[in-house]
């Protein structure tokens, strides 16, 4: 979805339907990292790991950091970083 918003941000911004199902896949996501942090794995030796704190940390020492940027609304963000930095500015002047 990045390169379709990236190429007609102009025109996915004012299209509801858009944003709401792009912010429900966000929000699915946030849910499958709420589901991986309590599913259990097989570690190398091929034995069930279903300890919380073990699943943790094989989650944060694999995926986490991509799935985690996956979620980040980095849209939603520059947005508030520009108008707040045009706000500042326009007092100055």
């Amino acid at each position: 979805m990045t390169p379709f918003n990236l190429a007609f941000y102009e025109f996915t911004e004012s299209i509801f339907w858009y944003v709401v199902f792009n912010y429900t896949i966000d929000f699915l996501f946030l849910i499958d990292i709420i589901v991986i942090f309590n599913t259990a794995f097989t570690n190398d030796a091929f034995e069930v790991v279903d300890n919380r704190k073990l699943i943790a940390i094989n989650y944060i020492q694999g995926w986490f950091t991509i799935d985690l940027l996956a979620i980040v609304p980095f849209d939603l963000i520059t947005e508030l970083l520009s108008s707040n930095g045009d706000d500042s500015t326009s007092n100055v002047n």
